[in-house]
């Protein structure tokens, strides 16, 4: 069994992990912040909706889905709309 100290060194290095990729999806620091706890929850909470992949992969897909889930609809069209334009 892991030792408290040793459950805090992962989470710690969980939470670094994660906000790293934050850093490249939300533009302020309360929003990555908030981005990295909510994909942490999400795999807390829900454990059956973590991909059957490595753990790194399997949160990096959460966080994603978290950021996609948060787009407006009208996101989706610029985007469609800029890449019909090439």
């Amino acid at each position: 069994m892991a030792s408290a100290q040793s459950l805090e060194t992962d989470t710690q290095n969980l939470r670094q992990m994660l906000l790293k990729w934050a850093k490249h999806l939300a533009s302020t620091d309360e929003g990555q912040r908030k981005l990295v706890e909510q994909t942490i929850a999400l795999a807390s909470n829900e454990p059956n909706v973590l991909p059957a992949e490595p753990i790194d992969r399997a949160m990096l897909s959460l966080m994603l889905k978290i950021v996609a889930s948060d787009l407006p609809m009208s996101a989706f069209d610029t985007v469609r709309h800029d890449a019909g334009a090439r």
